[in-house]
């Protein structure tokens, strides 16, 4: 429980920081500009033998030019390898967060995205993941995709008896349109 609250206070700074920084505030020319669909696979390291892998739909909403939030739904498949036996796990999982742009520069944009996505439905695996990353990016100013990659840090905390919860780094790249 204190991961959570470590990341709800994490949010509400990032929050506390676009407030003071109001002046910059930029509104996006039309309903269509502040919204962006982004389609990502994201793999984890190794631990406990578990290897996480998930593939993630994300829709986010740029309120300001700087802070947009997040809604995310995500497939889970744990990879497990145990005495030379390999099996997986899904879950489906839904959650929501924030993302701050961090560093723009000539189209190029690095954010910080924070994260709560709980698994929903009759899955396999019932875990809250509290997620954490930073993500590289080009804003391009047609309407376009444009790849994507980053890094991040996750806690999967497992609500499924015999199953260990997961903590590490991983990867993630993508396409945003």
């Amino acid at each position: 429980m204190t991961m959570m609250k470590r990341i709800m206070t994490m949010m509400l700074l990032v929050s506390s920081v676009t407030g003071i920084q109001a002046q910059e505030r930029e509104r996006e020319s039309s309903l269509l500009d502040a919204i962006n669909f982004e389609v990502k696979t994201v793999y984890g390291l190794r631990q406990h033998n578990m290897n996480p892998l998930n593939l993630n739909m994300q829709l986010s909403y740029s309120y300001t030019s700087r802070l947009s939030l997040l809604i995310s739904a995500e497939r889970n498949y744990m990879l497990f390898d145990e005495n030379g036996n390999k099996f997986y796990m899904k879950a489906n999982s839904l959650g929501g967060g924030m993302a701050y742009v961090w560093m723009k520069d000539k189209g190029q944009c690095f954010d910080v995205r924070l994260q709560v996505l709980n698994t929903i439905g009759h899955s396999q695996w019932k875990h809250t993941a509290f997620d954490m990353n930073l993500n590289w990016y080009e804003k391009r100013e047609k309407r376009a995709c444009s790849p994507f990659i980053g890094i991040g840090f996750r806690y999967q905390k497992s609500h499924t008896a015999d199953m260990r919860d997961w903590c590490g780094l991983y990867a993630t790249v993508g396409v945003r349109f």
